[in-house]
């Protein structure tokens, strides 16, 4: 019955043995313990080691000789805490291993999803979920501008207090004037627009302005970007934000001539 309680411990089987035998015994050599368990010497000495540093075995040396005597079983409790701290730090690593393979897993999804809608008939679609998706989709999409090309877009740009989202299309302009990518743009007329036609000259861009006409837009921001054969669209809401990227030559095409039908009908 002792082995068992030894065992819950988390003792093996030969330390569970070695131990049960010694809390009834004085000092007494290995080679003893060994005859009387019936266990191998080298056994019973890496039993013994072991028992040893969890601290429920002394050792004691006279004129050369070893013997061995259990310790109070009260020792135990520190047998069982080490368990337990062994046990939190293997569920932790496990956990952080879920986890980074999780973050992998959900950063590879637009690529598999790509994949999966890339057919004969299917445009390649990538999806990018919540505000972390759009910053992803701006650096996929600055990670492919060639220098001296053009980006076309329509917008109604964020207002500020989206810090993380401002700080990625702050990155993404950098990048763009970085690669002398040029941009046109038609945008809402409202403050925000007005404030980005400010700044057209410094960041490569001309901006004209378009004022709605009994339509309300009743989210923050979105933008739609066409750039070479792919389509990017980004929108953000209070419940819900997300970008997508479509890649068809045909849908650019056609964003392409209703952006430049726009864009000649509007004033500078």
């Amino acid at each position: 019955m002792y082995e068992v309680i030894l065992k819950n411990a988390g003792l093996s089987d030969a330390q569970a043995e070695v131990y049960g035998f010694l809390l009834g015994q004085k000092a007494i050599k290995a080679s003893e313990i060994a005859k009387n368990t019936k266990r191998p010497r080298g056994v019973v000495y890496k039993a013994l080691d072991d028992l040893f540093l969890l601290g429920l075995v002394e050792k004691i040396e006279n004129k050369g000789i070893a013997r061995f005597r259990a310790e109070n079983p009260t020792s135990l409790e520190k047998v069982l805490e080490i368990k337990e701290k062994r046990a939190k730090q293997e569920l932790e690593a496990k956990s952080l291993r879920l986890e980074r393979e999780k973050e992998q897993v959900l950063a590879g999804l637009p690529e598999l999803q790509a994949l999966f809608n890339t057919t004969k008939t299917k445009p390649a679609i990538r999806y990018y979920d919540g505000e972390e998706g759009i910053i992803e989709a701006l650096a996929y999409l600055g990670n492919k501008l060639e220098p001296n090309t053009e980006i076309i877009s329509f917008t109604k740009v964020l207002p500020e207090g989206k810090a993380e989202l401002n700080t990625a299309l702050q990155q993404f302009v950098f990048k763009r004037r970085e690669k002398q990518v040029k941009t046109r743009v038609v945008s809402i007329k409202n403050e925000e627009g007005e404030l980005l036609k400010a700044s057209d000259y410094s960041n490569l861009r001309e901006t004209k302005l378009a004022t709605l006409k009994n339509l309300a837009l009743d989210f923050p921001g979105g933008e739609i970007f066409v750039y070479s054969d792919e389509l990017y669209v980004m929108t953000t809401d209070n419940s819900r934000h997300f970008a997508l990227v479509i890649q068809s030559r045909s849908m650019a095409q056609l964003f392409k001539a209703f952006f430049e039908a726009e864009w000649s009908l509007l004033s500078s």
